[in-house]
């Protein structure tokens, strides 16, 4: 295994693990991404990160804090890291919209939102794919600025997760 040591971190295999003794990194950690976060949730999300090998620098895990509660996500290029270092993948089919009346779209040129996206994921040795569906109703998160401005995207982003 390859191993290549920065000021801040030890990378291998394009995986990030933080070292929890490394005061600069911790605190970059804490400040970015658990900025309402106890010192435990902190040590949490750290050791969650390197054992999965999940880089929140690049997306791929986050940790949410609601009302003191901290729940790690793993988001969609998460889930993209975790399919292909199983080495099946075998690639997705692009998204798909459906307007309001059910009828899918390969591009959505619509103001308003999509009703749903879907998204086929395909692995190795298997006939059919792994599908994603998600409803706007479901999925629409009004507290994100990033769903009003470019909805058809992030409900892709959400399908494919589903998947």
């Amino acid at each position: 295994m390859s191993t290549e040591t920065t000021a801040l971190a030890t990378v291998k295999q394009h995986a990030l693990v933080i070292d929890p003794n490394d005061e600069k990194m911790v605190e970059l950690i804490r400040t970015t991404y658990l900025k309402n976060g106890t010192v435990a949730q902190l040590k949490l999300f750290i050791a969650t990160t390197n054992r999965t090998g999940l880089d929140p620098i690049r997306g791929e895990i986050c940790a949410v804090i609601r009302g003191g509660a901290m729940s790690i996500q793993t988001m969609r290029d998460g889930f993209r890291v975790i399919a292909s270092r199983t080495g099946e993948v075998a690639g997705q089919d692009a998204p798909e919209w459906c307007d309001k009346d059910g009828n899918w779209k390969d591009v959505w040129l619509s103001d308003t939102p999509p009703a749903a996206a879907r998204v086929k994921v395909w692995r190795k040795g298997h006939e059919r794919p792994y599908v994603g569906i998600a409803p706007w109703k479901e999925f629409n998160n009004p507290h994100n600025p990033l769903y009003a401005k470019m909805p058809a995207h992030m409900l892709a982003k959400c399908a494919e997760t589903q998947a």
